[in-house]
Protein backbone atom coordinates (compact mmCIF):
# COMPACT_ATOMS: atom_id res chain seq x y z
CA UNK A 1 0.00 0.00 0.00
CA UNK A 2 0.96 3.70 -0.88
CA UNK A 3 0.67 6.90 1.15
CA UNK A 4 -1.69 9.65 -1.15
CA UNK A 5 -2.56 13.19 -0.27
CA UNK A 6 -5.71 14.71 -1.39
CA UNK A 7 -6.81 18.33 -1.69
CA UNK A 8 -9.50 19.68 -0.13
CA UNK A 9 -10.93 22.79 -0.82
CA UNK A 10 -11.91 24.39 2.89
CA UNK A 11 -10.59 21.39 5.12
CA UNK A 12 -7.00 19.75 5.25
CA UNK A 13 -5.55 18.02 2.95
CA UNK A 14 -6.76 14.28 3.47
CA UNK A 15 -3.62 11.60 3.55
CA UNK A 16 -4.30 8.17 3.49
CA UNK A 17 -2.40 4.89 2.70
CA UNK A 18 -4.43 2.17 -0.35
CA UNK A 19 -4.29 1.27 -3.75
CA UNK A 20 -4.79 3.37 -6.43
CA UNK A 21 -7.55 1.74 -8.26
CA UNK A 22 -8.40 4.25 -11.75
CA UNK A 23 -8.01 7.78 -13.27
CA UNK A 24 -10.46 9.81 -15.45
CA UNK A 25 -10.98 12.63 -17.13
CA UNK A 26 -8.34 15.12 -19.32
CA UNK A 27 -8.82 18.22 -20.48
CA UNK A 28 -10.72 18.02 -23.48
CA UNK A 29 -8.58 19.05 -26.77
CA UNK A 30 -11.50 20.73 -28.03
CA UNK A 31 -11.63 24.59 -28.89
CA UNK A 32 -13.64 26.64 -26.18
CA UNK A 33 -13.39 23.70 -23.55
CA UNK A 34 -11.90 25.49 -20.61
CA UNK A 35 -13.36 23.63 -17.67
CA UNK A 36 -13.45 19.71 -17.12
CA UNK A 37 -13.68 17.33 -14.03
CA UNK A 38 -10.67 14.95 -13.42
CA UNK A 39 -11.55 11.94 -11.08
CA UNK A 40 -9.10 9.30 -8.89
CA UNK A 41 -10.41 6.11 -7.48
CA UNK A 42 -8.20 4.78 -4.57
CA UNK A 43 -9.08 1.56 -2.05
CA UNK A 44 -8.18 2.96 1.16
CA UNK A 45 -6.84 0.70 3.98
CA UNK A 46 -8.86 2.36 6.29
CA UNK A 47 -11.72 -0.55 6.65
CA UNK A 48 -12.79 -3.07 4.27
CA UNK A 49 -14.46 -1.47 1.37
CA UNK A 50 -13.91 1.73 1.60
CA UNK A 51 -13.47 3.87 -1.78
CA UNK A 52 -11.89 7.19 -1.61
CA UNK A 53 -12.80 9.54 -4.75
CA UNK A 54 -10.73 12.76 -5.55
CA UNK A 55 -12.62 15.27 -7.35
CA UNK A 56 -10.81 18.11 -9.24
CA UNK A 57 -12.44 20.39 -11.08
CA UNK A 58 -10.14 22.63 -13.44
CA UNK A 59 -10.99 25.99 -14.93
CA UNK A 60 -9.35 28.42 -17.01
CA UNK A 61 -11.57 31.02 -17.16
CA UNK A 62 -10.33 33.81 -15.61
CA UNK A 63 -11.77 34.22 -12.45
CA UNK A 64 -12.99 31.09 -11.82
CA UNK A 65 -10.78 28.41 -9.27
CA UNK A 66 -9.92 24.65 -9.60
CA UNK A 67 -11.92 23.18 -6.96
CA UNK A 68 -11.23 19.65 -4.88
CA UNK A 69 -13.48 17.30 -3.52
CA UNK A 70 -13.10 13.78 -1.70
CA UNK A 71 -15.79 11.45 -1.23
CA UNK A 72 -15.01 8.54 0.80
CA UNK A 73 -17.30 5.69 1.24
CA UNK A 74 -18.58 2.45 0.46
CA UNK A 75 -19.30 1.95 -3.43
CA UNK A 76 -22.83 2.24 -2.62
CA UNK A 77 -22.28 5.50 -0.56
CA UNK A 78 -19.99 7.02 -3.06
CA UNK A 79 -22.33 6.45 -5.68
CA UNK A 80 -24.88 8.55 -3.53
CA UNK A 81 -22.75 11.27 -3.18
CA UNK A 82 -21.86 11.05 -7.01
CA UNK A 83 -25.52 11.10 -7.44
CA UNK A 84 -25.95 14.54 -5.40
CA UNK A 85 -23.32 16.51 -6.85
CA UNK A 86 -23.75 19.85 -8.49
CA UNK A 87 -21.27 19.37 -11.14
CA UNK A 88 -21.27 23.01 -12.22
CA UNK A 89 -21.40 24.71 -8.47
CA UNK A 90 -17.91 25.99 -9.41
CA UNK A 91 -18.50 27.59 -12.82
CA UNK A 92 -19.02 31.46 -12.54
CA UNK A 93 -18.37 32.93 -15.82
CA UNK A 94 -22.02 32.55 -17.22
CA UNK A 95 -23.70 36.00 -17.80
CA UNK A 96 -26.86 36.50 -15.36
CA UNK A 97 -29.20 38.37 -18.14
CA UNK A 98 -32.03 36.23 -19.18
CA UNK A 99 -31.06 36.52 -23.30
CA UNK A 100 -28.28 33.85 -22.45
CA UNK A 101 -30.52 31.49 -20.59
CA UNK A 102 -30.40 28.73 -23.06
CA UNK A 103 -26.48 28.84 -23.86
CA UNK A 104 -26.28 29.08 -20.12
CA UNK A 105 -28.16 25.79 -19.69
CA UNK A 106 -26.16 24.15 -22.85
CA UNK A 107 -22.80 25.03 -21.21
CA UNK A 108 -24.31 23.63 -17.97
CA UNK A 109 -24.99 20.39 -19.98
CA UNK A 110 -21.89 19.70 -21.26
CA UNK A 111 -19.87 20.24 -18.06
CA UNK A 112 -21.86 17.45 -16.51
CA UNK A 113 -21.95 15.72 -19.43
CA UNK A 114 -17.97 15.47 -19.95
CA UNK A 115 -17.85 14.47 -15.18
CA UNK A 116 -20.42 11.62 -16.05
CA UNK A 117 -18.39 10.59 -18.86
CA UNK A 118 -15.10 10.86 -17.20
CA UNK A 119 -16.91 8.81 -14.45
CA UNK A 120 -17.88 5.94 -16.57
CA UNK A 121 -14.22 5.88 -17.73
CA UNK A 122 -13.42 5.44 -14.36
CA UNK A 123 -15.32 3.16 -12.96
CA UNK A 124 -14.29 0.52 -15.82
CA UNK A 125 -11.01 1.18 -15.40
CA UNK A 126 -11.96 0.30 -11.42
CA UNK A 127 -13.39 -2.84 -12.94
CA UNK A 128 -16.57 -1.51 -11.89
CA UNK A 129 -19.50 -2.21 -14.54
CA UNK A 130 -21.16 1.52 -13.28
CA UNK A 131 -22.55 3.76 -16.30
CA UNK A 132 -23.37 7.43 -15.45
CA UNK A 133 -25.56 9.01 -18.00
CA UNK A 134 -27.89 12.15 -18.02
CA UNK A 135 -31.41 11.63 -19.90
CA UNK A 136 -32.82 14.37 -21.87
CA UNK A 137 -34.45 16.35 -18.64
CA UNK A 138 -30.67 16.10 -17.23
CA UNK A 139 -31.34 13.76 -14.73
CA UNK A 140 -28.13 11.38 -13.84
CA UNK A 141 -29.44 7.80 -14.36
CA UNK A 142 -26.62 5.06 -13.00
CA UNK A 143 -26.94 1.87 -14.18
CA UNK A 144 -25.35 -1.12 -12.76
CA UNK A 145 -24.51 -3.33 -15.37
CA UNK A 146 -23.02 -6.05 -13.15
CA UNK A 147 -26.96 -6.49 -11.75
Amino acid sequence: MERYTLMRDGLPALTFTGEHLATAGERPNRKGRMRWHSFTLFEADLTVDTLILGVHFHSEIPGEDDTFKVLIGTLDEVLDQVDAQNWTESVTEFPPAERFDARRADRKMKIERQAHAALSQLWHEAGIEMVIKTDISGTVLIEDLAE
